[in-house]
């Protein structure tokens, strides 16, 4: 991995933690997330999304979660990491919790409730 790429990103990370709860820290956390895209680094692909997941489930639209909550869901089936295990098993927690209000098709949901019961059993 190019370290120009990864300091940059930290930076990015480190701003943005700074910064108060609300729309203007999660568009940080969005422009981090362009960049680590754009720098195709899989580690800060999950940290910046998991970190804006929790921005918007605590201080913003949870609406805007669920694309979200389905990239970070998508990005660790590709290619899991292991410190992300754990973030991976709640971020189906959240995207089962976000049924109610947005239905997901019913192929989606089975999905990630086949997922979860595996994560569980590698977990115990």
């Amino acid at each position: 991995m190019n370290d120009i790429a990864i300091e940059e990103l930290e930076y990015l990370h480190r701003q943005y933690k700074k910064m108060p709860d609300g729309k203007p820290c999660a568009e940080a956390i969005r422009y981090a997330i362009k960049r680590a895209d754009e720098l195709d680094i899989h580690e800060w692909k999950l940290r910046c999304r998991y970190d804006l997941i929790h921005q918007y489930e605590l201080h913003g639209d949870e609406g805007e979660m669920l694309p979200i909550l389905s990239e970070f869901i998508s990005l660790f089936e590709e290619q899991p990491f292991e410190t992300f295990a754990e973030d991976y098993l709640y971020t189906l927690y959240c995207a089962l919790g976000q049924w109610e209000c947005f239905p997901l098709p019913l192929e989606d949901l089975k999905k990630l409730l086949e997922n979860k019961k595996r994560m569980v059993v590698i977990k115990k």
